[in-house]
């Protein structure tokens, strides 16, 4: 595979990452009450839609196509996203209770899809890209991470 065709593919296999992860905190905010998660879920939906339109800039300044399909519905798709697809399906039924678990199980492995990104391209414009996102990822985790610990605590405390 010529370089050029590696980086479009991750380039691809990232925007089915962010459509997944879109769709899957616009469904986070509606299955809670709580209007301060439902504020979280939205931005971080936001977060992964400008992801998507950064990526798609990227691939039309190139002069490549965009891959789209939709969410949960892949079409020749790369390894990056078959990795996230087989990590998703193997923990879907087992976190599905707690929904903060889920996220942020979910955010740790969007975080492992960029860094095998980041170890397949040596593009550095999709390197630069891919470090700028996954900082905002990292910063997601962490929000995640500390609202179910809070939860956690919270839920401890009243039993």
């Amino acid at each position: 595979m010529k370089k050029s065709d590696n980086t479009i593919q991750i380039s691809n296999d990232l925007l089915k990452i962010n459509t997944d992860r879109v769709e899957r905190y616009k469904k986070a905010s509606y299955d809670t009450g709580n209007s301060e998660l439902k504020s979280v879920f939205c931005a971080i939906a936001d977060e992964s839609r400008k992801n998507i339109t950064d990526i798609s800039k990227l691939i039309m300044k190139r002069g490549e196509s965009i891959t789209t399909t939709e969410p949960n519905r892949p079409v020749n798709s790369g390894k990056i996203y078959r990795s996230w697809v087989d990590v998703k399906s193997k923990f879907n039924g087992t976190l599905r209770n707690n929904l903060l678990n889920s996220c942020e199980f979910e955010e740790m492995a969007a975080m492992a899809a960029y860094t095998m990104a980041k170890i397949d391209t040596s593009n550095p414009g999709i390197l630069e890209l891919l470090d700028r996102q996954q900082d905002s990822l990292k910063t997601s985790l962490e929000i995640i991470k500390a609202y179910r610990q809070a939860y956690d605590k919270l839920d401890k405390v009243m039993s």
